[in-house]
């Protein structure tokens, strides 16, 4: 306890360090879902972004501030609490604390080599069910790599080490694993080009594993590579992008049902993003081929997110979320129809992680208010159903609720969805998330039934 009050004190000293800079002229860019894409060089601002306040976040280490480095990190304390995990289906009920607490050191040696280091402690409290991998891990590298810029103007880089990947902002197949307590972070090689609207990144990379809880012995995992090419290109309206993507994912001794073989995955995309006005839509479509041992793979998903925000003082935006992931029998001898979101975002359907980017039909409308710029408020219903009545229910990333596999029902029930964020200012941020559902007979008929979940966080970042 006395350890966890001093990383408090701490952080919260950290951060008001900044508050003797504030009142410059304009506003400093916000920090970012992935620190490492943050820049504090004053002399890369673009026009009307005020220097960060923090003075730890440039500090000159040569005359003229060619070299320089950066400091900051963030600590969040997250409280779940769900009286029926895995919807009760041989589960129990639990309420928890987690904490994370990251810290980076951000080192430019000019214009061409950046060397950035990231250590995190990710704890769990009062945990009654086993701890995932994803809930604990003592001190651990969250990042270490080095950057290199070969092209003056840095149309180039080049990324060795390990490092987190975020390729769209809605990460329906690729994301930084926000949610849960450990980020997704991967070891390997990225290579990016940019250049006016164009950006194209190419990596290999194996996902980092939490071998044990102890220190210092996170691994990248040995039977899986992940490796591809996505390029986007900004259209001309604000927040407007076009992509194409192709996937990679090579991964030995899979499962899918009761069978364990050799999987190789490709996935073919588009990712649209569109701002017009008062409309907005964000969607992602997907066909995977390859095989699965003897069995060939062909799958496909499609998810969609559209909204219109009205004026007034509430900003009302009235929205609709469309999402659709192939499933398949497994006891299929030539064909695995079950689609891989590989590694998604925990919460793009809800906090809970209860479902996921896989055998899903799910018809999500809601509504959003911001009573101000600093406050959310999102009041959603969502009514999702298996897409294959033979295929299991998953929860993320791709685990099988088993007993759901027989159950010839596709219906899963109506979700009630409570949202709202706060943000107090720069560095600190409260959310909160009160979920209930109404379960369907493909959940009730292998066991399971109606669920609660709340969830409250606040997050420090600096």
């Amino acid at each position: 306890m006395h350890r966890r009050r001093a990383l408090v004190l701490l952080t919260l000293g950290l951060a008001c360090l900044g508050t003797r800079h504030a009142g410059a002229e304009g506003q400093p860019e916000p920090f970012r879902l992935v620190r490492s894409d943050e820049n504090y060089d004053p002399r890369r601002l673009a026009p009307g972004v005020a220097p960060a306040p923090e003075p730890y976040k440039y500090l000159p280490l040569v005359e003229g501030g060619a070299t320089w480095l950066s400091l900051g990190g963030e600590l969040r304390e997250r409280y779940e609490g769900m009286d029926a995990p895995r919807f009760g289906i041989g589960s129990r009920s639990d309420g928890y604390v987690v904490q994370r607490l990251l810290l980076h050191a951000d080192l430019h040696a000019g214009s061409r080599i950046r060397l950035y280091a990231e250590l995190g402690d990710h704890r769990v409290f009062g945990r009654r069910t086993p701890i995932t991998p994803v809930d604990e891990s003592w001190p651990n590298v969250q990042n270490l790599f080095l950057e290199v810029s070969p092209d003056a103007n840095a149309h180039w880089r080049l990324r060795l080490g390990r490092q987190e990947l975020l390729l769209n902002p809605m990460q329906r197949l690729v994301a930084v694993r926000e949610g849960p307590n450990l980020r997704q972070s991967y070891d390997g090689a990225r290579l990016t080009w940019q250049d006016g609207p164009w950006r194209v990144d190419a990596f290999s990379l194996r996902p980092v594993l939490v071998v044990k809880p102890d220190a210092f012995d996170n691994r990248a995992d040995p039977d899986t590579r992940f490796s591809g090419v996505y390029a986007g290109h900004a259209l001309a309206r604000p927040g407007s992008t076009m992509d194409v993507y192709y996937l990679a994912f090579d991964r030995a001794k899979a499962r899918f049902g009761t069978s364990s073989a050799f999987e190789h995955r490709r996935t073919l995309g588009t990712h649209l993003a569109l701002r017009d006005g008062a409309w907005d839509v964000d969607a992602d479509l997907d066909w995977q081929f390859g095989h699965y041992g003897a069995r060939r793979i062909d799958a496909w998903a499609v998810g969609a997110d559209g909204g219109y925000t009205f004026t007034g003082s509430l900003k009302p935006r009235v929205g609709l979320r469309v999402d659709a992931a192939a499933g398949g029998a497994a006891s299929s001898p030539s064909r695995l129809g079950t689609f891989n979101p590989m590694f998604p975002r925990g919460g793009y359907f809800d906090e809970t992680g209860l479902v996921t980017f896989s055998n899903l039909w799910s018809l999500r409308p809601n509504l959003t208010l911001t009573p101000t710029p600093a406050l959310t408020l999102q009041f959603a219903s969502a009514w999702r159903w298996k897409q294959n009545a033979q295929d299991a229910v998953y929860m993320v990333p791709l685990i099988p609720i088993a007993a759901t596999r027989a159950v010839p029902a596709r219906y899963l029930g109506r979700w009630t969805i409570l949202d709202a964020t706060w943000r107090a200012n720069r560095w600190l941020s409260f959310s909160a998330e009160y979920l209930a559902t109404s379960a369907g007979h493909g959940l009730t008929d292998a066991g399971g039934h109606d669920l609660r979940f709340g969830m409250l966080q606040a997050q420090l970042k600096f």
